[in-house]
C-alpha cells in the first residue's frame, strides 16, 4: 500500500497527516482550491492560522500591518488536524501581499475541482489502520 506524502516535506508518512483544504478568490473571479496533507513535524499551516486569528484587530497575514479599505484576499480554510474536531479559519491579506504568499498554500497541493462542476468534492481516503495517534501525542500543541 501506497503511503501518503507530506505536502510540505514530500517525504512518505506512516501516520496519519493533517488535512487542510484551502479556498480563495483571485482578483479575477477564480475560485481557487487545494488540498494539502502535512504531517506533524512540518505544522506551519496550523500554526499560521491559529496565531493569526488570535488577533482583535484585522491585519494581514503576511506583513501583520492593520487592515483597512485596500483590495484584500480572504484566505478561507478548513483544517482536519488528527485528534481534534474540524475547524474553519478565515484569514486576510493585503492583495499584493497575498500574491507573495499564496505558493504556502499550493506547494505540493493537491487543485480541488471547480465547485461548479458535477461531483461533491475531494474524496474520502481509507482508513489507515495504525497511525492515528493525534499531534497533541506527537507534541503538536494548540495554545
Amino acid at each position: 500500500m501506497a503511503r501518503a506524502v507530506c505536502s510540505i516535506c514530500g517525504e512518505p508518512q506512516a501516520r496519519k497527516m493533517a488535512s487542510f483544504y484551502w479556498n480563495w478568490t483571485s482578483p479575477t473571479g477564480l475560485r481557487m482550491g487545494y488540498k494539502q496533507l502535512v504531517d506533524a513535524q512540518c505544522s506551519d499551516p496550523y500554526r499560521v492560522l491559529r496565531d493569526t486569528v488570535d488577533d482583535d484587530i484585522r491585519r494581514c497575514a503576511h506583513c501583520g500591518d492593520e487592515l483597512h479599505q485596500e483590495l484584500t484576499t480572504d484566505l478561507y480554510c478548513t483544517s482536519y488536524v488528527p485528534g481534534r474536531d474540524r475547524e474553519d479559519w478565515m484569514v486576510e491579506y493585503h492583495l499584493a501581499c497575498f500574491e507573495q504568499a499564496h505558493e504556502a498554500y499550493t506547494r505540493g497541493a493537491t487543485r480541488l475541482p471547480d465547485r461548479n462542476q458535477t461531483g461533491s468534492g475531494a474524496p474520502r481516503s481509507p482508513g489507515q489502520g495504525t497511525g492515528w495517534e493525534s499531534w497533541d501525542q506527537q507534541g503538536v500543541v494548540a495554545t
